[in-house]
């Protein structure tokens, strides 16, 4: 196992069999056919660190950035468009659940949902389960989506090609290292991982203190999953203890109104209710532990009073077990652990690799990232610079032509070329005919344009001289605070969503004897 891992860790894209050999070795087919194989089986479940994602997830955010989803579609009608836009070869149930995924927002799903769930995408009631079918479900990108992928890296991205058709990038650079904001699992060849979520602000703070250069040291990261009112606390070696919330009422019952994360509403009951039994597994009659319970839980919160027989509750909370959990916590389930030991992750050279802590995984990502901001300076200066040369050409073109130095009237077109190069007229994206300028209608060369021009000269200039003088760091620092600002109307919305739940399956008081 271990040689399988090391052997992957070296994966190379490039590195093919040559296809006009007669004679194929051993080792080669391994290292440069079977290896490819077994890397695109951990693309599909293991995340890259740089934007958190999944092959079909990352297929799914590019079908939606190309489709720009600003305005809701059917899950069905998307996960077809995507198939379509992103040569997505595999069963459309996966990609439908995978939609689904994204957009959910309940309680140990999502901390940042990229996309909205307008119509019922699962509840903490079944984990995700109880989602309505892909054809009654509606979705579009969430408004934070592009404050976390902007549109200004699009075009720094390295896209793969499917038969010719460009299609998803090799991975996406969001402003945060999102794999740490919705954790991640999944099983591949020779390699698992689960990565816990954490908490958005801690990690943004994080961020900021690598780009002015501060100390990090007193930053401690905590598994965090929003909404969750439970408690979070480290054990040791990388493990957390993760545990329900409890109250003891006057009249000793018990009420409990959070469960530990994966512990879903449903399945809790079915639980309580073989507590509940007169009968043990053998079939022998026994007193059961609890007389019934009430449930008034509702789709995005656990409301459920326990009434147990005699005083058992109180004497099961005075005795301690495991990791200073009470008896009655553990007769109730309330606990759970977790652990951070099994963190793989592709780096940004798409190998494989195990991350032994979260500082780790945020510095691996940072140096990355920040060189991708220092391309998309780059990028976007040779872009003004190009919009100034044409500015500059087009506003000399329409100068010379009111002042009639430059007459093009009754003349061949290679006369008018070699005029055109005489005149120091620059030549654009390989435009050896300069028809930027020379298709230019005729009631576009007036004094008015000539101004329109030089005022929109004025602005792309001062826009070039802006940017020139910002630091990748500080362009980086820039996007984090318009995503903050993003991030505090998001919770907002997802904060009022929660508390306006009013769904009348479940807010209807259940009792159950038996």
């Amino acid at each position: 196992a271990d040689d399988r891992k090391e052997w992957l860790s070296n994966y190379n894209r490039d590195l093919y069999l040559d296809t006009n050999s007669d004679k194929v070795t051993y080792n080669d087919f391994i290292d440069r056919e079977m290896i490819h194989f077994s890397k695109y089986d951990c693309d599909r479940s293991i995340p890259n660190i740089m934007d958190g994602l999944k092959i079909s997830l990352r297929k799914i955010l590019f079908s939606a950035f190309k489709k720009n989803l600003t305005n809701e579609i059917k899950v069905a009608q998307f996960s077809g468009y995507v198939s379509e836009q992103s040569g997505y070869h595999h069963g459309e149930a996966s990609l439908n659940a995978a939609i689904v995924g994204l957009a959910q927002n309940f309680v140990g799903s999502n901390n940042i949902n990229l996309f909205d769930p307008n119509g019922q995408f699962g509840t903490r009631l079944q984990g995700g389960k109880d989602s309505a079918s892909e054809r009654y479900i509606y979705t579009q990108l969430n408004r934070i989506t592009r404050s976390i992928f902007p549109n200004a890296d699009d075009n720094i991205l390295r896209y793969l090609d499917d038969d010719g058709t460009p299609v998803e990038p090799i991975y996406y650079a969001p402003i945060i290292p999102m794999v740490l904001v919705n954790g991640s699992k999944g099983i591949g060849t020779g390699f698992s991982t689960e990565i816990l979520p954490y908490h958005v602000p801690k990690i943004v703070n994080y961020l900021k203190c690598k780009l002015n250069k501060t100390s990090t040291d007193g930053i401690i990261f905590t598994p965090h999953y929003e909404g969750f009112k439970g408690r979070i606390q480290h054990l040791e070696n990388g493990k957390y203890l993760i545990t329900g919330k409890y109250v003891m009422l006057p009249d000793k019952n018990v009420r409990i109104t959070e469960l530990p994360i994966g512990t879903w509403t449903d399945d809790y009951k079915q639980y309580l209710e073989t507590l509940m039994d007169t009968v043990d597994k053998k079939g022998k009659k026994v007193t059961p532990i609890i007389k019934e319970y009430d449930d008034m839980s509702k789709s995005t919160n656990v409301d459920i009073v326990i009434k147990f027989n005699e005083n058992l509750a109180q004497i099961l909370e005075t005795n301690t077990v495991e990791h200073d959990c009470n008896g009655l916590e553990k007769l109730l389930k309330l606990y759970t652990t977790v652990s951070t030991s099994n963190m793989h992750m592709f780096d940004n050279n798409e190998c494989l690799k195990k991350y032994d802590n979260i500082p780790a995984i945020i510095d691996d990502y940072f140096d990355p990232r920040l060189q991708m901001y220092d391309d998309r300076k780059k990028y976007q200066l040779d872009a003004l610079q190009k919009d100034l040369t044409i500015m500059k050409n087009k506003q000399r073109y329409i100068q010379e032509m009111l002042d009639e130095t430059l007459d093009l009237r009754r003349k061949s077109k290679d006369a008018i070329l070699t005029m055109m190069n005489e005149k120091g007229f620059n030549v654009i994206n390989d435009d050896t005919e300069f028809k930027y300028l020379l298709k230019m209608t005729m009631d576009s060369v007036s004094e008015e344009n000539v101004e329109k021009i030089r005022k929109s000269l004025e602005e792309t200039q001062k826009k070039y001289d802006e940017l020139f003088g910002t630091s990748i760091q500080q362009l980086w620092l820039h996007d984090l605070e318009q995503f903050e600002k993003e991030y505090a109307l998001y919770v907002d919305e997802r904060t009022r969503l929660n508390e306006s739940d009013d769904d009348t399956k479940t807010s209807k008081k259940i009792k159950k004897k038996k």
